[in-house]
């Protein structure tokens, strides 16, 4: 009985490290997200120059990096969830859309750099990313290119 007993604690508490680790392991993974300067590096190897900003929207930071060129249309990439802006970057290092386009990707509200963790509905993330839309006009088109969720916002 006793046997039988130490048994189940030992069962039990292998569950709960097993749990604990993998909360941690998940958290991190969730993260999906590449720091400033290791994009910036990257973007250089390729010998293509990658600007990252932020601007506040009612009080809440919208991350996003731009590549190509600033007086051609504009293609914005909206990655779904989870993500973050680097889910496209093979399209903002392409030499092809570079010359043509001036592409840029956020991290959607919630993810990335913009305020991670603090998810917002869809509604509320348009709110924030349209002031971008408008600081973004050149006279020329902005398309808009969005993945699973980010198509629907």
């Amino acid at each position: 009985m006793l046997l039988n007993k130490i048994l189940y604690m030992k069962s039990i508490l292998i569950v709960l490290v097993f749990l604990v680790v993998w909360l941690v392991m998940a958290q991190s993974c969730l993260k999906l997200r590449i720091s400033d300067n290791t994009a910036i590096k990257e973007f250089n190897k390729e010998g293509v120059n990658l600007f990252i900003k932020n601007i506040l929207v009612n009080k809440r930071i919208l991350h996003y990096v731009i590549s190509g060129n600033d007086t051609a249309p504009t293609i914005l990439f909206v990655h779904g969830s989870p993500g973050s802006w680097d889910a496209f970057k093979e399209y903002l290092k392409d030499k092809d859309l570079i010359k043509k386009y001036r592409l840029v990707a956020i991290d959607r509200p919630g993810f990335g750099y913009s305020n991670f963790g603090q998810a917002l509905n869809l509604s509320d993330e348009s709110i924030i990313i349209s002031p971008l839309l408008q600081q973004l006009k050149n006279g020329k088109p902005i398309y808009l290119v969005g993945h699973s969720l980010g198509g629907l916002l």
